[in-house]
């Protein structure tokens, strides 16, 4: 089986916040049925990310909630690294003093003066984000976490069965320092992921399958846009988000030939104006999944998809596949194909071994496999193997939900969608058959 990384993706979960205790019960139930059902059309998660607002103000007995919910995800999926950033709601905002409107202005003076102080004495500013480092201390300490300037800052590179992710935590919320609007007025220093990458951001990327870059806010907060484009965004593949309680997720190009995907997820169970006509709950969260592909001419690339989930109420609220997506929910919003690094791509392969004349013989290895010896396999595997194959090829669901039809007549029809498929399409499909039949070949 090529390298593969599956993660879920929470964002803004404001535990402590007023009026969380009603609807917690019910989003977690829904949200457990979820999990099963999209391990079964993804893959089982390999870990969960959290792009911030884990708690409600920063308060210590707020992180002792996420705990529980953290232990809950371990009992709910085997225990997995969980990687996360601050948002402005892990901060403990001081009381308001003129003094810190430095860290609102986008003035020239301003932005020297905040990239001075980090690079001196970023420990007033770290002090607001106490509790969320005590917390981070306890339960975010991964093997090999490297720390940069401030609380949430972090880096880490893991192995994955084979799958090298890299991640990188930026905390864009150290400005927000009281309440009002902040858009245009956070941000992520250049100077957090100097001090994170010494050896630059191309030798991170590089040394990854995939690289992911975490922070809270979207880019459109940024309070200088261009300099977050070019000096940070780029250190990530991909970057991931929340903030806003909404769903999206977006592909940018410009005057570039590398596209720069960007992830925003919901909130789990965070409310809006709570208690007022105007309550929102808007909740939601995102699997991602990045895998190897060979796409032939154009060599060995890491796939990424995404799959946006909303939770819709009624009598027993569950999460859904958005209306609004225009991708199947079996086949997810595909990101980008990422070229993979020299050192990561396997040694060719020998040529094969001819067979002597008349000797009958399996298909060989790299073979392309027809429509009858599909079938010829498909109909020897175990029920399980048979729906794993077909949901990780993408094929139609109603090929793996439609359990009463005999396994022969499905079988056939699944051999035959993938005898019209595209050449990709066909060969993913018999690597996913060759690595779950093994001896069948033979």
């Amino acid at each position: 089986m090529p390298p593969a990384a599956t993660w879920i993706h929470l964002s803004d979960l404001h535990r402590g916040a007023r009026g969380e205790t009603r609807d917690w019960p019910v989003v977690r139930d829904a949200f457990a049925r979820d999990l099963d059902r999209m391990a079964r059309l993804v893959g089982a998660p390999d870990l969960v990310l959290f792009t911030g607002d884990l708690a409600f103000k920063g308060a210590e007995d707020e992180y002792a909630q996420v705990e529980a919910l953290f232990d809950w995800l371990d009992s709910k999926l085997g225990k997995r690294p969980i990687y996360a950033v601050p948002g402005n709601h892990d901060m403990a905002r001081p009381e308001e003093d003129w003094r810190f409107s430095w860290l609102f202005s986008e003035d020239a003076n301003a932005r020297a003066a905040r990239a001075d102080m980090l690079q001196r004495d970023p420990g007033p500013i770290a002090a607001f984000f106490e509790g969320y480092q005590r917390f981070a201390e306890r339960r975010l300490a991964l093997p090999g976490l490297a720390t940069g300037l401030l609380p949430g800052d972090t880096r880490v590179s893991l192995d994955l069965s084979g799958f090298k992710l890299g991640l990188l935590g930026l905390n864009s919320a150290w400005r927000q320092y009281k309440g009002g609007d902040f858009q245009g007025h956070v941000g992520v220093d250049p100077h957090q992921v100097h001090a994170l990458l010494p050896d630059g951001a191309d030798a991170f990327r590089d040394a990854h399958h995939l690289t992911l870059l975490l922070q809270h806010h979207p880019p459109d907060w940024m309070g200088d846009r261009a300099q977050w484009m070019s000096h940070v965004a780029t250190a990530g593949h991909v970057v991931l988000f929340g903030h806003m309680h909404a769903n999206r997720a977006e592909v940018h190009r410009a005057e570039s030939n590398e596209d720069r995907p960007m992830v925003q997820a919901r909130s789990l169970c965070g409310l809006e104006r709570y208690g007022t006509a105007r309550e929102d709950r808007r909740f939601g969260y995102r699997w991602g999944r990045a895998e190897v592909v060979d796409l032939g001419a154009d060599g060995l690339r890491t796939r990424v998809r995404t799959w946006s989930r909303t939770l819709v109420e009624g009598g027993r609220w569950r999460f859904v596949h958005p209306n609004a997506a225009e991708y199947e929910e079996a086949e997810g919003m595909r990101l980008v194909d990422v070229r993979l690094p020299e050192h990561l791509r396997p040694a060719p392969r020998p040529p094969a071994v001819q067979a002597p004349e008349g000797t009958p013989s399996a298909p060989s290895e790299g073979a392309e496999l027809t429509r009858d010896q599909r079938y010829d396999v498909l109909v020897k595997l175990l029920p399980a193997q048979f729906n794993d194959v077909v949901v990780r090829s993408g094929a139609p669901m109603a090929m793996f939900s439609a359990r009463e039809a005999p396994l022969a007549e499905r079988a056939w029809e699944v051999a035959s969608w993938v005898d019209n498929q595209p050449r990709e399409t066909r060969e993913r499909f018999d690597g996913l058959l060759r690595a779950k039949a093994g001896g069948l070949f033979e």
